[in-house]
This record gives C-alpha cells, sequence and structure tokens, in this order.
C-alpha cells in the first residue's frame, strides 16, 4: 500500500512538472488498483506540490471525480445501511432468535445463524440484529431441517478484532454481514417451529427441505458431500470427510464456484435444445437454441438462489448469464 502511494504521488508530481496531466486518464483506465493509485496520487501530490484542484487539467480530475468519489459513496452508503448494534462484552444468558443459517465450524460443531435476537436482561434498541452460535455436542439432525425459533443458554462475545497486521478482520466481515456477537452453548437447544417470514428465510427453508430430502435417498457416507455440491449445506459432514478432502487437495469442490454452475447450465442447453429439435413444427418456427439459453439462465438463478447465493457462485453465474445472453440476442 505504501508503494502504491508513493507511485501515485511520484506520477502525479512528474506529470505536474511537465504539464501533461493527461497522463493520469490512460493510466487510471488500465484497473481498478491503477485507479486508485493514480486518484489517490493526485490527491496527495497535490497538497505535496501546492497545487490546487482548480489549475488542474479536466483529465486528472475526472479519474478521481468519475473513478474513486462513487466507490467511496457506495461504500459509505453500504456501511450505513447494515449498520446494526454491537455487542461490547462477553455475554451470559438466555438467547433466543429465527434460525436463518446452519453450518459447521472448523472444530466440527453445527453453527447456526440467528436473526430477530432476544437476549435476556439486553434492551431490544442493544441487541444485535444477528448472531452466530456454535453448538458442542447438538443433535445436527434437528436442525437441519427447516425449523423456527431456537432457544438455549449460552455465551456471546463481541466480534474479534485483527489478530496479526494485514490479517484477516473478522469484525469488519461481522459488520457488513449484520453479526453484531459470536459465541457458542453447551446446553440444551429448545426448537419451536413457526411461519417464515421475509423471503430469505423462506429460501432457506426451502434448502434446508431440499437438503434433507438429498441426505434421505442417498447413504450416510455420501449424504453429506452430496447436499454440500447441491445446496451448498455443509452441516452434515464429519470432520473426518472434511480432513480426507483437504489431503487430497478436493476440498475445493466443495465451493459452489463456476465449474458447479457452468456443468449444470451447459447440460441444461444442451437436453433442452434436443428436447425442441425433437418437435419438428418447433423447430421451424422457433429458435431452439435461443430457448435453450433463456431456460438455461432460470435454472441457474434458481441453483444460485437454492445453494445460498454466495458470491462466488453470483459471480459464476454473472459470466455464464454473459455467455446465455450472448447465444439469446445473436
Amino acid at each position: 500500500m505504501r508503494t502504491g502511494k508513493a507511485t501515485g504521488c511520484f506520477v502525479l508530481l512528474a506529470a505536474g512538472c511537465l504539464g501533461q496531466w493527461d497522463w493520469m486518464l490512460p493510466v487510471a483506465s488500465s484497473g481498478a488498483r491503477a485507479k486508485f493509485i493514480c486518484c489517490y496520487g493526485v490527491a496527495r501530490g497535490s497538497f505535496l506540490s501546492g497545487l490546487s484542484f482548480s489549475n488542474m487539467q479536466l483529465g486528472a480530475v475526472f479519474p478521481f471525480v468519475g473513478g474513486v468519489l462513487p466507490w467511496f459513496f457506495c461504500g459509505g452508503r453500504k456501511a450505513y445501511y447494515v449498520a446494526a448494534p454491537t455487542l461490547t462484552y462477553r455475554f451470559y444468558e438466555e438467547i433466543e432468535g429465527q434460525i436463518i443459517g446452519v453450518d459447521r465450524a472448523r472444530s466440527g460443531a453445527v453453527r447456526v445463524t440467528l436473526d430477530q435476537v432476544e437476549l435476556e436482561n439486553i434492551s431490544k434498541s442493544n441487541t444485535p440484529q444477528k448472531v452466530r452460535l456454535s453448538i458442542s455436542g447438538g443433535p445436527a439432525a434437528q436442525l437441519l431441517t427447516p425449523q423456527g425459533r431456537l432457544k438455549t443458554k449460552g455465551f456471546l462475545m463481541p466480534p474479534t478484532a485483527l489478530s496479526e497486521p494485514g490479517g484477516f478482520d473478522f469484525r469488519r466481515y461481522a459488520w457488513f454481514r449484520g453479526l453484531g456477537a459470536v459465541g457458542y452453548t453447551r446446553e440444551g437447544v429448545h426448537i419451536t417451529s413457526g411461519p417464515s417470514s421475509g423471503i430469505f428465510t423462506r429460501l432457506f427453508d426451502r434448502r434446508m427441505a431440499l437438503s434433507a430430502r438429498i441426505k434421505a435417498g442417498v447413504s450416510e457416507a455420501a449424504s453429506g458431500p452430496a447436499a454440500a455440491i447441491i445446496t451448498g449445506d455443509r452441516s452434515s459432514l464429519t470432520r473426518a470427510q472434511l480432513q480426507d478432502l483437504r489431503r487430497s487437495n478436493l476440498a475445493h469442490l466443495l465451493a459452489i464456484l463456476g465449474l458447479h454452475v457452468a456443468l449444470l447450465t451447459g447440460v441444461v442447453f444442451g437436453v433442452y435444445r434436443r428436447l425442441c429439435l425433437f418437435n419438428a413444427n418447433a423447430f421451424l418456427h422457433f429458435n431452439a437454441k435461443k430457448i435453450a439459453a433463456g431456460f438455461a439462465i432460470l435454472i441457474g438463478f434458481y441453483y444460485v438462489m437454492i445453494s445460498g447465493a454466495a458470491v462466488s457462485t453470483q459471480r459464476a453465474f454473472i459470466m455464464v448469464s454473459i455467455v446465455m445472453l450472448g447465444v439469446f440476442f445473436d
């Protein structure tokens, strides 16, 4: 980062001495990182050289106004939009909330994400919007079906900060996901069924219901990997299975990426196109390839939603959709 700042200042000062501010625009367009470096250099270099933005040519100001300011605006808007109360101390009392996510921690314990949280002896205004709770020794099968509210007694603490300079900042990660506290419980877990509220909760229920059907239809050994690849539900994977996958360098297959999305949409595109060609009347009046491309996009979108809509899955769906839209509008 320090090297980037220095590079931006150097480029700015060199361009300023030569009176050729139009340098900055081609350099900035080479990528997002270059934009940031150059625009930071514009601001920093103008301060160091005693220049003002009013004396700069448009080519130097445009990358800053058009490239960096929208990023800061969107980042600030996102941070304001997801702002929620965060626990500031260790807590041990009754915890209750709506289950909106189930996965498995590195220790092998089942981990749930709770929304609409209620904490004993804490006011609603100071209660975190979401908390993540690891359940040590809890029955996994009970949590993997669509359920309502969970109630237990456990420990909660604020999200941890950086453990080393430049390391993973879990506190920032939790902030943008609305997690105001994390913790665990070793007590009994009581779950009461209730109606789902909100589209994301309904999607989670559908996802867990599909995961339960998959695990009921295959062997116990294959149920965990099958549910993880299709629905993104890794909570049934045993610790031994995860270790075997990591040792064989196959753990990346559990992450739903371009491989999974491309295989699904490609197979759907090919099969549906062949089915359309079986009907001679439809073949003469409609473009089977375009119909198959549109159908593949719809199936891909459904797969993204039912698999948890991770960032990697969204990225893969966008790339596949671009290809299919090219076929559709050809």
